[in-house]
């Protein structure tokens, strides 16, 4: 079933509903619907069909959530983009995507247009605004679905027929070699976790949602957009996390539901404001994205007096694969138990089970499971077998199943609950002409979790201003490194690999 199905089916059984705020944006959703509807019937007049892949690069806002349903109503795949990416690593997606358009917003449109030449695929560009560049033809705008008339509405109500092992959006994330990879994610992966996280976390119509969180990541996507629609729940979105701004619309609005990672968590206690006002309306506060401290969850208990949820989940699994329960013992520290439907285990080192108590790798399997990776079938492969999909995640589970993450076999670092990987970030240092060698690592950080570290080797003379400057040219902000360290030499194993973990070691004995 097509994941706009249920959208729709929510808009007939509470069509005066709000659905969502956004600024001075307000809609029903009769009329979240009938926008959603409009711009689907217009992007099938501009050229788009059922199969294609469509970009999706926009910030927060009412309009990346009819864009998204409008992309999946003609039965279409979106390709979720960050907008604060810099024009090489949006190169990057809309090649590997075979993207053949992408929607955008008119704060977004100018990398676009820089862009243009670089992706030949890229034959239509629609923008939710009016902008200056419209001399260019390439150009379209959204439909103005309050333009379109009443009699069309009937012949709106037509949602492409998905297959349920048809993807829906394509997520890039980065696997073990820090390469960028999409993950496939079909209509039933989001109709199956979609339903579920709205079952176990008791999602109605009395809801408000807080949405924060990014909405092209996979944890915002379902938390404040997918699960709040099944049961009519209200989402109110802003473009970004503001402490003191959160912390005033949880007691205005009478919040019942948050989400975030980490790092927000750890900013909301230090805001004087959550002292003084009134969070007697939350009922869920969910945390995920990197692991968070015992004292935050303690903080937030003694100051907003609820339980923070900690679960874990990953791009290859949907979004979700673990959680605390809404109702049912919580353990500190540990990211809960397997959702409904998942099945998870433990390996050691010989590949048999693990016992309790004992680290391992953590692999699962069920209807979370990921398609697959696009174009990447060696990839696809390598991390699932026989339907267990491998985190590279090391863990081990308590004598009641409760799953407790310890580290990473992989080189990830997390900071403020984005995925950084070293090898991204070291091939743009290498660009720099001064740099010979290079090695990136995440140290622990109170805020952030983690934070990132670049050890270089300079041909000439280190200047730390001017590496940073070619970083802001080529990386998102959080992907640059806070700290440099030019060295003599990098620590290297017999075959000359970079021994990070001696790198590690260098840091704090420094």
């Amino acid at each position: 079933m097509n994941v706009c199905n249920w959208l729709i089916s929510t808009a007939e059984r509470m069509p005066h509903k709000t659905a969502i705020l956004f600024e001075e944006d307000s809609y029903t959703y009769k009329e979240l619907k009938f926008n959603v509807l409009s711009l689907a019937k217009e992007l099938r007049r501009q050229g788009f069909k059922e199969k294609m892949n469509i970009g999706l690069m926009m910030h927060n806002s009412s309009d990346y959530i009819i864009s998204y349903f409008a992309i999946l109503a003609i039965g279409a795949t979106a390709v979720p983009i960050n907008p604060l990416f810099k024009e090489n690593e949006v190169v990057y997606i809309l090649r590997n995507s075979n993207a053949i358009g992408i929607l955008t917003d008119n704060r977004s449109i100018t990398t676009i247009l820089n862009i243009n030449k670089e992706v030949e695929a890229l034959n239509n560009i629609i923008c939710s605004k009016v902008v200056e560049q419209t001399n260019n033809k390439k150009i379209k705008f959204l439909l103005n679905a309050n333009d379109a008339n009443d009699n069309e509405a009937n012949d709106l109500n037509q949602i492409y027929k998905s297959d349920m092992n048809d993807v829906a959006h394509i997520i890039f994330t980065s696997g073990t070699t820090g390469n960028p990879k999409g993950v496939m994610i079909t209509h039933a992966n989001l109709n199956w976790l979609s339903l579920t996280e709205a079952s176990i976390l008791n999602v109605s119509s009395n809801d408000k949602v807080l949405c924060t969180l990014p909405l092209y990541h996979v944890y915002g996507n379902l938390q404040c957009m997918l699960s709040p629609f099944v049961n009519g729940a209200t989402v109110i979105i802003k473009e970004r996390f503001v402490a003191k701004e959160v912390l005033e619309t949880i007691e205005k609005e009478r919040i019942t539901m948050f989400f975030g990672v980490p790092t927000m968590f750890a900013m909301l206690v230090q805001s004087p404001l959550i002292e003084v006002l009134d969070f007697s309306s939350l009922r869920v506060c969910g945390s995920g994205g990197a692991s968070i401290a015992t004292e935050i969850i303690k903080k937030i208990k003694q100051l907003m007096h609820i339980d923070i949820l900690e679960g874990y989940g990953l791009t290859e699994g949907t979004a979700q694969v673990t959680m605390n329960p809404y109702n049912g013992m919580k353990k500190i520290g540990s990211v809960g138990l397997p959702i409904p439907g998942v099945e998870l285990k433990i390996i050691d080192e010989n590949n048999n089970e693990a016992d309790i108590g004992v680290i391992g790798e953590l692999q699962f399997r069920g209807p979370i499971v990921m398609k697959g990776y696009y174009n990447n079938p060696q990839a696809t492969k390598e991390i699932i077998k026989e339907n267990w999909l491998s985190t590279g995640d090391l863990a081990y589970k308590d004598k009641d199943g409760y799953i407790f993450i310890v580290d990473r076999k992989k080189d990830l670092i997390i900071r403020g609950g984005y995925n950084i990987y070293p090898r991204e970030v070291e091939e743009i240092l290498y660009q720099h002409p001064n740099i010979l060698e290079c090695a990136v690592i995440g140290i622990p950080n109170e805020l952030y979790g983690e934070e990132i570290v670049a050890y270089i080797v300079c041909k000439n003379d280190f200047n730390e201003q001017e590496i940073i400057e070619h970083c802001k040219e080529h990386l998102v902000h959080y992907k640059i490194p806070r700290i440099f360290k030019c060295v003599e030499g990098l620590p290297k194993s017999a075959i000359g690999k970079i021994l990070k973990r001696n790198l590690k070691e260098l840091h704090f004995s420094i």
